[in-house]
């Protein structure tokens, strides 16, 4: 008998997402990541699970989340989020139709002015906006009335992506 080891390499795109605020509390972040998540699996058809996020730095220490393609190849979503100036902001809309608010006109600029679709039971989260089985260790935390994460959205919905070139310097080599 010989022992065999399978070994498997590899890539896909991740994207990291902190919002650019003072910490927020453990539920906003959680909330956040959880709308990001479902509203790209909207615009891009996307099944349940061919994305997924974690918690960063910790679960219990959250300030952003990494997304990820967790299926093999990846469907190349991620890369078109930051390479393209207008595909961030559209998921932004979805996220918010998710969650059950009424944006069929105009988006509002001030988080007070979104209103529940006519007929919303939802009062926290339920499996048609954010609920998920992906998510059941976050269940308690998540909140689509949480008036910081629509902040969040609203401004996500209002942005553009602009590309920034980084020079790439190398430190010098002693020889």
């Amino acid at each position: 008998a010989q022992r065999i080891v399978p070994y498997v390499q590899d890539h896909k795109n991740a994207l990291f997402f902190r919002p650019d605020t003072n910490h927020l509390p453990e539920k906003t972040v959680a909330t956040f990541q959880h709308a990001i998540l479902r509203g790209i699996e909207t615009v891009y058809q996307l099944e349940e699970g061919e994305i997924l996020a974690e918690p960063l730095p910790s679960r219990s220490n959250r300030n952003g989340c990494l997304i990820y393609e967790a299926t093999e190849g990846g469907a190349g979503v991620l890369t078109r989020l930051v390479s393209e100036p207008d595909a961030l902001a559209p998921d932004a809309r979805p996220e918010l139709q998710l969650l059950h608010f009424d944006i069929e006109a105009a988006l509002p600029e001030e988080p007070s002015q979104l209103s529940d679709l006519p007929g919303t039971q939802c009062v926290a989260a339920c499996y048609k906006c954010l609920m998920s089985y992906f998510n059941q260790p976050d269940h308690e935390l998540i909140d689509r009335r949480n008036e910081e994460v629509r902040e969040l959205l609203l401004r996500l919905a209002h942005s553009t992506t602009n590309i920034v070139e980084q020079s790439t310097t190398s430190a010098p080599t002693s020889q």
